[in-house]
């Protein structure tokens, strides 16, 4: 019984390796069969109303110490381990990265995938590079979900899909693609150009084959995606009079949409799913809503300036925004409700999360960790940040213009 307990709560070295490959492999066969992994979280989040400005700012102000070396003392010592408002990173893997600058990443499995020109790899969160590939892509758009890896040329007409390592297909399509999403079923929906449209919607299923296609003349299509059933969501954007968002559902199998809702005064930029609901990402507001097309909640940010907005793959919600000035990040759970309220440092230039666990930025300094704990992990970059990602709950994969960096927490 007691090495059943130390099991359970260990989460670090040999024990904490095989944790994280069981959940990587089980992932990989629920993918195989159209579920969802889910595992249990080891810690209980709490989850309450969001904490009073001022003891928030308390909690995350970094505690100045005394470092000269002349004055430096025991007691100064203790102090760090004692009052020190951050906690240090585990390890930390530098990997040079050819041309990282020009290259974006994406979560993928136990790991990230790398794209450059020409170029794919999957790097796990031990910092090895378990695969590489050749492609015929330059300036690459990235999606990834389940098993499945998607790249497009950015203002280019060539897609490619990958199953893992594997190539599927390497086609041309039509127009020229500004964006790409993959589903769980490995299907692919892209936004392309269209001449005398204002946009169209492609969608290409796991063979290489087009299943769908609707243009817009009369609204710009600002983001797409495609939910597990096939729906394909559409959001579009009205400027001749006030900035209005519209976010349509279409059947695959009918150029008329099924149902659509009208978002007042917002832009819609992201179309986030889970496979079941649509996470709409717009720049004053997020919202869900249903394959049915009905909005499960709709969080309007009217009196606070928006800058950034990330979904998990289990619906949670980190939100960046400025009140009064004061940057401030706020975590919702799938429901909408808010589960806690963080004070930063400095306005952040990247967030993301992962159930709810938090990380961003201030400039070079990476700040993670539970989003209800005082005490976080800092860690100060070596170099300038221009990609920040949660691998997991314990993992973040960070891109420099010349290198990629796998941080345990």
């Amino acid at each position: 019984a007691a090495a059943g307990f130390k099991f359970y709560i260990t989460n670090d070295g040999i024990i904490g390796t095989y944790k994280r490959n069981f959940n990587y492999n089980m992932g990989l066969i629920f993918n195989m069969i159209g579920l969802e992994w889910d595992p249990p979280t080891y810690t209980l989040p709490t989850i309450g109303a969001a904490a009073p400005k001022a003891a928030l700012l308390t909690a995350n102000t970094p505690v100045e110490l005394n470092t000269e070396p002349a004055e430096y003392t025991e007691e100064d010592n203790v102090r760090e381990k004692t009052d020190s408002a951050y906690y240090s990173v585990k390890e930390a893997h530098l990997l040079p990265f050819d041309d990282a600058g020009n290259s974006v990443i994406s979560v993928f499995g136990d790991g990230v995938v790398c794209a450059r020109s020409n170029y794919l790899c999957y790097i796990n969160s031990s910092g090895k590079t378990v695969w590489e590939n050749d492609t015929a892509i330059s300036d690459p758009i990235i999606s990834t979900y389940g098993s499945y890896i998607a790249i497009a040329a950015r203002g280019g007409t060539q897609l490619s899909l990958y199953k893992r390592s594997k190539l599927m297909y390497n086609i041309d399509v039509q127009n020229n693609i500004r964006s790409c999403k993959v589903s769980l079923r490995g299907d692919v929906v892209l936004i392309t150009d269209k001449p005398s449209y204002k946009g169209a919607v492609v969608m290409i299923n796991r063979k290489g084959e087009t299943v769908f296609s609707w243009a817009s003349g009369v609204n710009y299509i600002t983001a797409v995606n495609v939910l597990r059933n096939r729906r394909v969501a559409v959001a579009l954007a009205n400027a001749e009079e006030r900035v209005t968002a519209y976010v349509m559902l279409f059947d695959i199998n009918s150029d008329e949409p099924l149902t659509g809702t009208e978002i007042g005064n917002s832009l819609v930029y992201t179309l986030d799913t889970n496979g079941k609901q649509i996470y709409i990402n717009a720049d004053n507001s997020v919202s869900c809503m249903t394959q049915g097309g009905s909005f499960k909640y709709d969080l309007r940010f009217k009196d606070y300036a928006m800058t950034h907005s990330a979904t998990d793959k289990y619906g949670n919600r980190l939100v960046s925004y400025t009140d009064d000035n004061t940057p401030a990040l706020s975590l919702y759970t799938k429901r909408g409700a808010l589960d806690a309220t963080i004070i930063t440092e400095g306005e952040p230039d990247y967030i993301d999360l992962y159930k709810n666990t938090v990380i961003y930025n201030s400039g070079r300094d990476i700040i993670c960790g539970k989003a209800d704990d005082e005490k976080k992990v800092l860690y100060t970059a070596s170099r300038t940040i221009t990609a920040l990602k949660l691998i997991n709950a314990d993992t973040a994969a960070v891109l420099y213009k010349d290198s990629i960096e796998i941080i345990e927490f």
